[in-house]
């Protein structure tokens, strides 16, 4: 079953109601995105506000707001740890980027086909030490 076109899917009011609760639950995502220790609840609603911003971009946005909000999901899913998920909206996000020859969000897809990697857990944050890193590194 096809989605419907924009000009079928309402009214003006309701495509702003859409980009407008698109917006602010991308925005409450990168939220609890940089929040440091989330509980289960806040990993929830984390996951939840994602899908919910990626679905009202589905109704109403183009395929810049898609190939964002996939990117996003992934970045979600990679917090969570679940790297089939994260790589399986990353791919969809370089997929998008790509067919829609969208090279300012290339970058960021990519990087989120790098993030769930295994090799990333190793990788140390900025502005660790260097004796930490080297204690890190000795064999």
């Amino acid at each position: 079953m096809a989605m419907p076109t924009a000009e079928e899917r309402g009214s003006q009011t309701d495509k702003e109601f859409h980009r407008k609760v698109a917006a602010e639950c991308f925005n409450r995502t990168w939220d609890y995105l940089e929040q440091k220790n989330r509980s289960l609840g806040e990993d929830q609603m984390m996951l939840n506000l994602a899908h919910a911003s990626r679905y009202h971009w589905s109704l109403i946005g183009k395929p810049w707001n898609f190939t964002t909000g996939d990117w996003q999901i992934s970045r979600v899913y990679a917090a969570l740890n679940q790297p089939d998920l994260a790589l399986t909206f990353a791919k969809k996000a370089l997929e998008t980027s790509q067919k829609h020859n969208l090279s300012e969000r290339l970058i960021s897809a990519y990087e989120g086909m790098a993030r769930p990697m295994p090799w990333q857990q190793s990788i140390p944050s900025p502005g660790t030490s260097s004796a930490k890193l080297a204690s890190s590194y000795a064999l």
